[in-house]
């Protein structure tokens, strides 16, 4: 079917597979690899069979893609290649865990939009080290996304966020880092927000979000981080933080031509004003 598509359709730009269980992943990824697609820059690959490493190997021989999107990889056993995708610019995963180890034979020097959802870490260490990964796999990245699976936090160390993302402190260019971290016991302060200042000042959109149940505890902000923020971030416009404390007398202290003022959008969910 593969082969006759790219035959009767050889300029095809963007083609979405779904396979079901009883067919194996590498009857798509195999033909595919080996179709004369000349222009196929989008590929979308549905399985409900865990894709493997070799599977990524043969994908990454479409060197015309730009955009990828797959749901499920299973590198829990012997790693082959590196899968090298020279050309990837946006790469979105969803229901993976960071055992599994994709990530581990990923690169593509050219990302720059990563998107994974419903990811899957057993501890901060486990994130800890996917992002590492991450700045290492993908160093022109320009926009994060990552959404946390539901799990249970109970007993999980806490750390900062700012030692979290430290990895990619070093990508001046980022331009969008969204984190959905569930329960995940992360603290946030305004120490972190002059972190990220320093690091990204070419940064438009930061979404820190996790659970009201660690708002109070862990969440931290006040308007010291976020003017210290928006005065390094010129082009900051869209800023979602769980926990902002504002206080009257930080109010009081706000000039009237502070940076704060040229928000498009801006939500402090969980706040407490004092």
């Amino acid at each position: 079917m593969i082969d006759e598509l790219s035959t009767r359709i050889p300029g095809l730009r963007h083609l979405t597979l779904s396979t079901c269980a009883s067919i194996p992943s590498s009857f798509a990824t195999s033909p595919l690899s080996k179709a004369p697609f000349i222009a196929l820059s989008a590929l979308d690959l549905y399985n409900a069979d865990s894709l493997q490493p070799s599977d990524l190997v043969a994908l990454s021989r479409i060197t015309s893609l730009e955009v990828l999107e797959l749901s499920v990889v299973d590198c829990q056993a012997n790693l082959l290649h590196p899968a090298r995708f020279d050309n990837l610019r946006d790469l979105r995963v969803y229901q993976q865990s960071a055992t599994d180890r994709v990530f581990d034979i990923f690169t593509a020097p050219s990302l720059q939009r990563l998107d994974v959802r419903s990811f899957r870490v057993e501890s901060t260490s486990d994130l800890r080290r996917m992002y590492a990964l991450w700045a290492r796999s993908f160093p022109a990245l320009q926009e994060l996304v990552c959404t946390l699976d539901e799990h249970d936090a109970a007993g999980m160390e806490p750390c900062s966020i700012s030692s979290l993302v430290a990895p990619f402190c070093s990508i001046r260019d980022l331009r969008m880092l969204c984190l959905w971290l569930d329960t995940l016991p992360i603290t946030i302060g305004d120490d972190d927000l002059s972190t990220f200042a320093e690091a990204w000042p070419s940064l438009e959109t930061l979404i820190i979000q996790g659970s009201s149940d660690l708002a109070q505890e862990y969440y931290v902000v006040g308007l010291p981080g976020l003017i210290a923020l928006t005065g390094k971030c010129p082009h900051l416009r869209d800023l979602r933080l769980s926990g902002v404390r504002v206080r009257s007398e930080d109010v009081a202290q706000l000039p009237r031509d502070s940076p704060v003022n040229r928000f498009r959008y801006l939500l402090t969910g969980y706040s407490t004003l004092s």
